[in-house]
This record gives C-alpha cells, structure tokens and sequence, in this order.
C-alpha cells in the first residue's frame, strides 16, 4: 500500500518540479546585482541617463533605439539601479510601423510556456472603475517578478523584470524617508 500511495504522489508531483522554471538571474545578460559601472563597461554609452535622486542612490539609464526580444521588436531599454546595482528592466513595445499587438500576444505566450499560467488583472481607468483599458499579466517567480501589460486605448504594451531582493530593500528606504518627511509637515 505504501509503495502504491509513493507511486502516486510521485507521479502527480513529479512533473511539476521538472517543468517548473526558476526565475532568471537577470535579463540580456546582465545578472541582478550588476553595479553601474560594471554596466557601463558591457554596454554601448546611453542615450540618456536619467537621475531620480540626488544622493545618486537610485537612477535609471535609458536606451532609446529599437530592441529585439527574439523576434519582437521593442523600443527603449530602460535599467534601473538602487544604491548602484541592477534591480529593474522595462520596455515598450511602442514600435512604429509593427504589430504592436501580435508583439503584445507572441511575448504573453512566451512567458506563459516559460513560467507558467500568469495572474490577469484589468486595467481601468480611474474616473470609471468600470471602464475596463487593458490587462496586465504578472508572473511572480519567489525572486523576480515579471509584469506585461496591454493599453487599449494606446495600442501599447510594457514588459518590466523586477528583482525582489532589491525592489524590498529600495521600499524600505523609501517607507523610512517618508516617515522622517512626515515629522516635518
């Protein structure tokens, strides 16, 4: 009977565990953790460099050129950095002349294949909770979180990677700055 029931379970839970995928410990290469400088001496110069704070502690570097994730065409690269290292990468599938949609739709069953069925909330509009826009898909990894979402009304989608590890840390500093700002109103 034991052997009978361990069968069992074995094969109910065993496909899991080998299709299961772990979260990727970076994206284009670039590991989570990569410090600015180290960036910088992997990549072409930025087009733009975009500061947040002026304690230099958080800031994002843009790229502002056409991008291939396999065979979708994406526009700008965006890498975020909190006290110097690499937790975010976002970008736009606001490419002129492409389908933006099929983009939309190859990436959505990409990542589904990849990770897993994804949590679908609604995009609406503020004035009108009703008023459903588009749709975000989220795939949360343990360490990474995965976020494609889809505007109707733009015709636009974005694909963010965030590392959790540092996105928590960076929450943190900012729930502490805004309780010393607090005292001071």
């Amino acid at each position: 009977m034991r052997r009978v029931l361990f069968l069992v379970l074995t094969m109910i839970l065993l496909p899991g565990v080998i299709f299961a995928q772990t979260a990727p410990d970076g994206f284009g290469g670039l590991k989570w953790g990569t410090t600015v400088e180290e960036f910088k001496n992997v990549t072409d110069p930025p087009m733009v460099e975009l500061r947040a704070q002026e304690d230099n502690k958080d800031f994002t570097i843009g790229y502002r050129r056409i991008y291939s994730i396999g065979k979708v065409s994406c526009w700008g690269m965006h890498y975020t950095f909190y006290k110097g290292r690499l937790f975010r990468v976002h970008t736009s599938l606001n490419v002129d002349n492409v389908d933006r949609e099929s983009n939309f739709r190859i990436l959505r069953e990409s990542l589904t294949m990849k990770y897993g069925k994804p949590k679908q909330t609604p995009i609406v509009l503020r004035i009108n909770p009703n008023a459903k826009v588009g749709m975000e898909y989220n795939w949360d990894l343990g360490k990474v979180w995965i976020n494609l979402s889809w505007n109707d009304i733009d015709k636009d989608g974005f694909l963010t990677y965030t590392y959790l590890s540092i996105q928590k840390e960076f929450m943190r500093d900012e729930k502490k700055a805004a309780e010393k700002t607090k005292d001071h109103l």
